[in-house]
């Protein structure tokens, strides 16, 4: 969300805009877009914004868990984790393609437990997540990845402390650990002025 306002389409009084989140403890979805586009922090606040806006809470129907939501042709699932703050994981489909967004993974105690989080990212094309940190931690991100069969796997949402030759030593530490599944080929780092094709 911290480029949602440069997002034009939120300055055109002629669109609506549907904005989904996973139920929420203390704030509303609304509330958190407003608190992150206060004067403090950007020009214009998001109350000042003229597109048609509507704040939904993305339910898992009674037989689906996690949620989804289902935008034409496109599905979009929400699986809940929790480090030290709630946050979520995301997974998008469409027709032949999947690309599964879960970072800030406790790799040492995962939550949800690894075989939900295996149910959610199996047979993702690109998984984005964390580096795990130790070799622990590279353990259970090997065993995640013997359930769920990712195509790629791209490491994003580094620790600052982390320099280029840190990051590179994590990819060789990984690939090293999963050297016999066919993702070993298929990882790296996210940068600057990356692009991803799937």
């Amino acid at each position: 969300v911290q480029g949602l306002p440069f997002f034009a389409p939120i300055y055109d009084s002629r669109q609506q805009i549907n904005f989904y989140a996973p139920p929420a403890k203390d704030e509303t979805l609304e509330d958190l877009l407003t608190a992150q586009m206060r004067y403090e922090f950007f020009p214009l606040e998001f109350t000042e914004t003229t597109s048609q806006r509507r704040f939904l809470t993305a339910q898992p129907a009674a037989s689906e868990k996690p949620a989804a939501i289902a935008a034409g042709a496109a599905r979009i699932g929400i699986l809940p984790l929790h480090r030290q703050q709630p946050h979520s994981a995301y997974r998008l489909d469409i027709p032949g393609k999947s690309v599964t967004y879960a970072v800030h993974i406790n790799w040492e105690q995962p939550y949800p437990t690894l075989g939900e989080l295996a149910a959610f990212m199996k047979g993702t094309d690109l998984l984005i997540t964390n580096m795990p940190g130790n070799d622990r931690e590279g353990q259970t991100f090997k065993a995640l990845l013997d359930l769920t069969d990712p195509r790629r796997i791209l490491f994003s949402d580094f620790s600052p402390q982390w320099d280029d030759k840190r990051i590179a030593a994590g990819i060789s530490t990984i690939r090293n650990q999963i050297a016999a599944a066919p993702e070993a080929d298929h990882i790296a780092a996210a940068h600057e002025s990356l692009r991803i094709s799937l």
